[in-house]
């Protein structure tokens, strides 16, 4: 009989703390080796945000958001946010009214399109050329001339493309990508013709702006066609393996065309938050909904709001822990003023006293803002002397400071009131900034770190900041919900059998379709509250 021979004790007892030991230390390594790669990919993300590069507030701005918060009270603000999307609601209400034809009936039948075509180009041309004047210096369109150049442009264009059409076939597949550059060449010529050659060339002159521009609207062009790209590679994988990878697409997507606006509007920078967010977040907001709604599996949903709502949370909780760095770096001026201890209350009393906080401007910040903004007289004066010391440094004098212990308070009226005889440094400056600044990667807040730079510097940021986050939950939280409106009311239109997005919804199903786009906006209401805190 054959005796297995046990082995000894000490070796039972040694192997498993020798496996033990070699899990743990496996399990150390590859955690920390995680945390390292997370907090590089996250840097890497930080890095490609709009709101993380280096945006600041003008001057100029800064007082007059001051002087709103002071002088428009909260139900005011309330009923603007409510009206504001209701032009674009009533609009489109009213083209649904237009009734369509069958394609089959061809061109000539089909005149509810040709209506349409006219008022969708009509309001593009008046969105697009109304922006010119914001990115080109000295440029002034009347409503007048902008009406004008809108409804003759719209009109020649659906001139040029009825005879077109009816020469080959109807309808044309990819009607507006097809007729995009036509459209764009008629809107040069009438611009050219109602505006004049003096204004034309104008603008030739001032070359590097005008090429931003027209890569300003490109880029909304291009938005045209990249997210109904999107929304059909959505729909092929609906159900499949590579739904999640598609659905992981729509951020960067947003990120890739948000940075391409950065480019074009670098040098009107107090106007990037608007243009970047009411351009990208808005078509990222709409297909977001419809994807959502499209979608059959609660997985699918789950993983689109969480991919939206991440970004969220992130930049908040960013945002959150940079603007208490802030604060207490203001601890010791805020005891100097009777005001709240708000960034915003703080920042608009170092700017309203140069004197005693001259030593925080810089010359990257910016005196006036690209956005007209209406001030009160001693607000203008300040600016003005602002501007004065500015001409003085490009002419080569040597201003010196003639302080005295005068503190310029802000009363509850006007943001500002200026000493007349005080003079400046040449402390300010208006020069375009077009550096745009990284984030450290090791960095959790919004900004670049402030040890090294002024904080007046570092507060205009984070107000910069947290108007692209406050913007962009506002967009996101009215548009789920707009669009659940448009999908109940367009079940009862007949013109909803041409829709791609209402195939398949009823009157009797189109509330269960709409509810998880309405839970998502109520969602984004909510992250909306969370930036009030």
């Amino acid at each position: 009989m054959t005796t297995h021979k046990n082995p000894p004790l000490d070796l039972v007892l040694l192997q498993p703390q020798i496996g033990e030991h070699f899990t743990l230390q496996s399990f150390i390594e590859m955690g920390a080796m995680l945390v390292l790669w997370g907090a590089k990919l996250l840097g890497i993300w930080k890095g490609v945000q709009v709101s993380y590069h280096g945006g600041k507030y003008s001057i100029q701005r800064l007082l007059a958001l001051d002087a709103y918060t002071k002088n428009t009270s909260l139900l005011s603000a309330f009923l603007l946010c409510i009206g504001t999307p209701f032009p674009m609601a009533v609009v489109v209400i009213l083209q649904e009214l237009v009734p369509l034809q069958r394609p089959e009936d061809g061109w000539r039948a089909n005149y509810g399109f040709w209506i349409r075509t006219t008022i969708m180009a009509f309001i593009v041309n008046f969105t697009n050329v109304g922006q010119a004047p914001y990115f080109i210096s000295d440029l002034t369109i009347s409503k007048l001339q902008l009406a004008l150049v809108a409804g003759c442009t719209s009109i020649m264009f659906t001139a040029c493309a009825i005879p077109i059409v009816s020469h080959f076939m109807f309808p044309v597949p990819f009607f507006v990508l097809v007729f995009g550059p036509m459209y764009y060449v008629q809107q040069i010529i009438v611009f050219r013709l109602v505006m004049g050659a003096r204004i034309f060339h104008r603008m030739l002159a001032r070359r590097d702006q005008l090429v931003r521009y027209m890569a300003f609207v490109t880029i909304q062009f291009s938005l045209l066609f990249l997210y109904p790209a999107y929304e059909t590679l959505f729909r092929i994988t609906r159900g499949t393996q590579y739904q999640l990878p598609v659905i992981l697409l729509l951020p960067v997507i947003k990120v890739f065309a948000k940075n391409m606006v950065l480019r074009c509007t670098i040098h009107v920078e107090d106007m990037t938050p608007e243009a970047a967010i009411f351009t990208v977040d808005y078509f990222n907001a709409i297909y977001v909904a419809t994807c959502m709604q499209s979608s059959s599996s609660a997985a699918a949903i789950a993983a689109i709001s969480f991919a939206d709502l991440s970004q969220a949370i992130f930049m908040i909780y960013g945002l959150h822990r940079h603007t208490r760095t802030i604060l207490s770096r203001f601890g010791q001026l805020a005891q100097r003023t009777s005001r709240s201890n708000s960034l915003l209350a703080i920042t608009s009393m170092m700017c309203s006293d140069p004197p005693k906080f001259g030593n925080q401007f810089s010359q990257s910040i910016r005196i006036r803002s690209s956005f007209p903004h209406s001030l009160c007289m001693d607000d203008e004066l300040l600016l003005n002397k602002l501007d004065s010391a500015l001409e003085a440094t490009r002419a080569g004098a040597k201003c010196q400071p003639c302080l005295d212990d005068t503190i310029v308070e802000r009363n509850s009226q006007c943001l500002g009131n200026f000493a007349d005889t005080q003079k400046y440094r040449a402390w300010y400056t208006r020069k375009p900034n077009d550096t745009v600044y990284p984030i450290s990667s090791n960095l959790i807040g919004p900004v670049l770190s402030t040890r090294n730079k002024k904080v007046l510097q570092a507060a205009l940021e984070v107000l910069f900041t947290v108007e692209c986050l406050v913007v962009a939950s506002y967009l996101e939280a009215v548009v789920p919900v707009l669009y659940s409106g448009y999908m109940l009311t367009m079940v009862h239109f007949p013109s909803a059998t041409y829709h791609s997005e209402m195939t398949g919804i009823t009157r009797e199903n189109v509330g269960a379709t709409v509810l998880p786009v309405f839970v998502f906006g109520c969602l984004q209401f909510y992250r909306l509250l969370c930036l009030q805190q």
